[in-house]
């Protein structure tokens, strides 16, 4: 068990490609090159922090140490320019018309939007 442990907490080498999340976390655990690496941090776009789910296909990238730098998107219907954040059914998109489109339960300081109670 010790050692199991041991190897669990090393911080293993990469090379850059990509690789299926076996762990979903900050310090996430991807299976890539044959190998899983572990204790990857995550990195995000500045004001967006996003942590990989298990299953997830991740590009890891190697630059003084291996890192999860973003997942393979889905196909959207986005036009250039625009933005989306989503996660399960949830999602923002901002459009460059100035469009603002929420999807899911909203709420503002702890009170549901949208007349619902939220449930």
């Amino acid at each position: 068990m010790w050692l199991s442990e041991q190897f669990a907490e090393r911080r293993e080498a990469a090379s850059s490609g990509f690789g299926k999340v076996t762990i979903g976390a900050d310090r996430s655990a991807v299976l890539a090159a044959g190998r899983e690496q572990r204790l990857l941090p995550v990195i995000s776009p500045g004001g967006y922090c996003w942590l990989p789910r298990p299953d997830q296909r991740v590009l890891v990238l190697e630059d003084g140490g291996p890192c999860v730098a973003g997942a393979v998107q889905p196909d959207t219907d986005l036009s250039p320019g625009d933005v989306l954040i989503h996660a399960g059914t949830a999602s923002i998109r901002l459009s460059t018309d100035g469009t603002v489109r929420i999807t899911g339960r909203v709420y503002v300081n702890g009170t549901a939007m949208g007349g619902g109670d939220g449930d």
